[in-house]
């Protein structure tokens, strides 16, 4: 659900994958560092005000970290 929602959040020519595990690692092309940065809030922001529900519809929040590079 995380996945859908970044690939969702990202422009087309962006790139989204599974790291592993609970990671994720997304390719931003042509965006600078503070563009970056400026999306990773944006999508901060979204997953805060984001509830998910699980297979049992038990209703569950995540956390998120992330940085530019």
């Amino acid at each position: 659900q995380v996945g859908g929602l970044l690939k969702e959040m990202m422009r087309p020519e962006d790139v989204v994958a599974r790291w592993g595990g609970d990671e994720f690692v997304i390719g931003m092309f042509l965006t600078d560092r503070e563009g970056g940065r400026d999306v990773l809030e944006q999508i901060l922001s979204r997953l805060q005000g984001t509830v998910f529900k699980a297979d049992n519809e038990a209703e569950f929040q995540v956390s998120f970290s992330g940085g530019v590079g």
